[in-house]
């Protein structure tokens, strides 16, 4: 086949060129290197072996050990991958592999396939201009490369006549691609402009009342206690990492939002107090920060996500980063206008719970709603369960009291409360069988029974606790699993403090499970008469080490590489050795008739070629008598004697007699 040497190259560089720019464009947060070359590397190394375990099952087989290893890998580099991002590695390994392969039909597979990692990468971090406009020119020019090499090589199967320039396909690609680019523009320009689908309308209340306040960007106007543990509009395994300037709280709170309206299925926010503030120019101090105490600072960075979510800890007294801010000062309350996201911002606060401040309650919020009670609701229950509890004292004993009735009453279990009565609060509190609930449900029920004790309160919602980074105790990560309800109360000189009366080993329970070994030296009550235990889990810590599966990776590696053996001789499966003579006359006969302009076909047989032949007037005798000679000895077992060999000496002097293309062109 006559196809441009050099259009092949471009194509296989731009294909290259898309590959490479659609894995820079992933976000490294979310999708760091380790895994990128553990989702990538082995599926390029079969690519690349085009010799040896050729049978379906060693290849499926060396798949499988080579992946497996490079993920065991990389996850002791690297933190665990995020549902969104091991869901868009899948992508990867057959990009990977159609790349490195490199066969003809690869390139539009491997360019369609790069356009979804580089549509993962959009969704992840936005659109990139400067990744997204080359990935545009190289796939154009990669796609046009491919389709004038098909036409080459349907153009030279049937004549034989057609010769290209290298790079010829580089002038109309170059003109295409511009045009692909201002298209992929538009539409990302467009998109942009309409509203997005994750985010709520943004609606004031007719008269500004108490009716639901404010629905903004990121919160709901409502606290729905049947919303399955769903508290807030979060989802992700990594929404929020925080940096102290010292080391981390174990149980730090992040408010992301609160709700000061009550019911029995669900709270609302309230009024809001809105203000505008761009905390780039300067920092935005809506509380001063009390003398004596600590005043600690915090860097934030949100992932995809929770970018327009503003988490702060109680006892904030500053945020900077974050332009053109809308908060409530007051209420602690802050959002991203519509179309920001900032990634990254600073929070200067105070742990003001262990102050030598008076505990006295802030009465002005009394006035603001905060003793406000479920309307049409039967207190008698109620009453009964504050009359049992007897909460007494100040604010902070009848918070005591509330929480420890509570835990003594129900349990924790992330489940529907289920009973005889029409809200699930009820049931939560007054079902005659089991009392259930998750942190919802124990939140809303201290909050009314406090309100019902005369302390003023609301519920906040956010994260707490989040997991240790590895090797900085100075930064923790915060994702889905960790959102979390509790109940603030106001008191003067603190601001809003966390009552939290969800019980505390229940609080991050996931990660709890991860760390809770038990104590040194025994083992726990359920496996100690199990003999099986210590084997298995000798087991498991084998294959959770590094180093087995290194040497499972290399062991795959040598194996497919090593030269295969020949199958067992069989009739008519190899070359004998009267055979081998017959075929090398017969190979200078084929390539002199493709040096006339008669090339055989990819998989046409000896037949069909001397057919194509016939019909293009090239109707040798010598080379009917020469192609039955070969296969006599090839297929037949017949000895090359010199019959035979005189036959295909006299095939191979008359295709020498035949004029080359281009003395048949110049005629």
């Amino acid at each position: 086949m006559n196809v441009a040497i050099g259009d092949l190259w471009l194509t296989r560089l731009c294909l290259w060129t898309a590959v490479v720019l659609a894995l820079v464009n992933l976000p490294a947060p979310e999708m760091p290197w380790p895994w990128l070359c553990a989702f990538t590397l082995p599926a390029a190394l079969l690519g690349a072996l085009r010799h040896g375990a050729q049978r379906p099952w060693l290849r499926a087989l060396l798949a499988i050990v080579l992946q497996t290893g490079a993920c065991v890998l990389a996850l002791h580099v690297a933190e665990p991958l995020a549902r969104p991002a091991a869901l868009a590695c899948t992508i990867l390994p057959p990009m990977a592999f159609v790349t490195v392969r490199g066969q003809f039909a690869d390139t539009a597979l491997g360019l369609f396939l790069s356009f979804c990692v580089l549509l993962v990468g959009v969704i992840l971090r936005g659109t990139q201009p400067w990744l997204l406009v080359p990935w545009v020119v190289a796939a154009t020019i990669a796609l046009r490369g491919q389709a004038r090499q098909l036409v080459l090589r349907e153009a030279t199967g049937r004549t034989g006549r057609v010769r290209t320039r290298p790079g010829s396909a580089l002038p109309s690609a170059l003109l295409l691609a511009p045009l692909c680019a201002a298209l992929a523009f538009a539409i990302d320009r467009t998109f942009a402009l309409l509203p997005s689908l994750s985010r709520d309308a943004t609606s004031t209340p007719a008269g500004g009342g108490s009716g639901g306040g404010r629905t903004t960007i990121g919160l709901p106007d409502s606290f729905l206690l049947d919303g399955g543990g769903r508290l807030i509009d979060l989802q992700g395994d990594r929404l929020v990492r925080v940096d102290c300037d010292s080391e981390a709280p174990t149980d730090l709170y992040l408010r992301s939002g609160f709700f000061e309206v009550p019911g029995l299925d669900a709270w609302r926010v309230g009024n809001l107090t809105q203000r505008e503030h761009d905390t780039r120019e300067r920092a935005w101090q809506f509380r001063e920060p009390r003398r004596g105490v600590r005043l600690r600072k915090i860097e934030l960075e949100s992932y995809q996500g929770a970018r327009n979510f503003v988490f702060v800890p109680p006892g904030a007294c500053s945020i900077r980063g974050i332009g053109n801010l809308l908060g409530d000062p007051r209420r602690e309350w802050f959002r991203q206008p519509t179309g920001m996201a900032t990634e990254a911002y600073d929070v200067a606060w105070q742990d003001l719970t262990e102050a030598s401040l008076p505990w006295t309650l802030d009465q002005s919020w009394r006035r603001d709603g905060l003793l406000a009670l479920p309307s049409n609701f039967d207190q008698t229950p109620f009453l009964d369960l504050l009359a049992e509890w007897q909460p007494g004292g100040n604010a902070r004993d009848k918070a005591e009291r509330i929480a420890r009735g509570l835990a003594e009453r129900c349990r924790y279990d992330r489940s529907t409360p289920v009973g005889p009565h029409r809200h699930e609060l009820l049931n939560f509190l007054f079902a005659a069988a089991d009392r259930h609930g998750y942190c919802m449900h124990f939140a809303s029920a201290a909050a009314i029974l406090l309100r019902m004790s005369g302390v003023p309160c609301r519920i906040g919602v956010g994260l707490h606790g989040g997991e240790p980074v590895e090797d900085n105790i100075r930064a923790r990560t915060f994702g889905s699993q960790h959102a979390h309800a509790w109940v603030e109360i106001p008191f003067e000189d603190r601001g809003w403090v966390v009552f939290d009366p969800t019980p505390p080993s229940e609080r991050g329970r996931q990660a709890l499970q991860r760390t809770d070994l038990g104590t040194e030296g025994s083992a726990p009550a359920e496996t100690q008469d199990d003999q099986a235990a210590p084997i298995w889990q000798r087991v498991t810590d084998l294959l959770t080490m590094p180093w087995p599966w290194a040497i499972a990776l290399l062991l795959a590696v040598a194996v497919s590489s090593w030269p295969a053996r020949r199958r067992s001789q069989q009739p008519g499966a190899s070359l004998t050795a009267q055979a081998r003579p017959a075929r090398r006359l017969l190979v200078q006969v084929l390539r002199r008739l493709a040096a006339c302009g008669h090339p055989r076909l990819h998989g046409q047989t000896l037949e069909q070629y001397l057919g194509a032949l016939q019909q293009r007037s090239v109707a040798l005798p010598e080379l009917q008598s020469a192609v039955a000679a070969y296969q006599e000895v090839r297929f037949g077992g017949r000895e090359f004697d010199s019959t035979r060999l005189a036959a295909l000496q006299a095939a191979l002097a008359a295709v020498a007699a035949l004029p080359d293309a281009d003395t048949q062109r110049m005629t």
